[in-house]
């Protein structure tokens, strides 16, 4: 139950430029969910992934993300910030073609904590989808 406090709060659920997407199973159990912002740059923003623990290495997370990128498809760049010693989380990125683009550190509840910032180039692998379905040899 706790790990339902990672939830957004109510106000980014009513943003329109926010996509929320949740994972159920098929007895209607919440799996996990993912939030993604749509930027003014055109890029999009992974804002929060979160899956259950006890359904983590299940692709609950991968099919998350990929619903996600589906809802913005014309988003040539899909970034996300990460926590550096989530040792996890940066190796989940990383097996989905997150790169790391720089590094910050910001201060959550008092707290300074490092961040990862990590990137997904979009526009090269559909121009690359195009490119294939366009070719005739």
């Amino acid at each position: 139950r706790l790990w339902l406090d990672a939830l957004p709060p109510e106000s980014a659920l009513q943003d329109p430029s926010i996509t929320f997407l949740l994972a159920w199973n098929d007895v209607r159990v919440l799996l996990g969910f993912i939030a993604v912002r749509a930027l003014r740059s055109g890029d999009a923003y992974v804002l929060r992934l979160y899956v259950r623990p006890s359904d983590q290495r299940r692709g609950v997370g991968a099919a998350l993300l990929g619903a996600a990128i589906a809802e913005v498809p014309l988003a040539p760049v899909i970034r996300l910030d990460v926590e550096a010693g989530n040792k996890k989380a940066v190796a989940f990125w990383g097996k989905h073609e997150f790169r790391e683009s720089g590094r910050k550190k910001e201060t959550v509840a008092g707290v300074e904590i490092s961040l990862i910032e990590m990137e997904k180039h979009l526009a090269e692998r559909r121009r690359d989808q195009v490119f294939r379905l366009g070719s005739t040899g």
